[in-house]
């Protein structure tokens, strides 16, 4: 049984958003990222009105998150070339 590793998310997300339940918009903050030796992490998902949840390097689950960035000056060429 092969486990896939699923890269962490992007700490200059400003928050993901995904849809939710019933079609409402989630929206979610990056309390804590955590990455340890060999390529491990875990991050700390904070939704209003939810409990905190991790997600980690074997959790398929932030494929369902799309991360949200500030479009600022400094940023501008960055966003573009994502």
């Amino acid at each position: 049984m092969t486990t896939a590793y699923y890269p962490p998310p992007d700490p200059s997300a400003v928050y993901y958003q995904r849809e939710g339940k019933n079609g409402e918009q989630d929206i979610a903050s990056i309390q804590s990222l955590q990455k340890f030796p060999g390529g491990s992490w875990k991050a700390l998902f904070l939704v209003p009105g939810q409990a905190p949840f991790y997600i980690n390097q074997h959790s398929p689950e932030l494929k369902a998150w799309e991360p949200v960035f500030a479009l600022t000056e400094d940023t501008l060429d960055a966003v573009i070339e994502r």
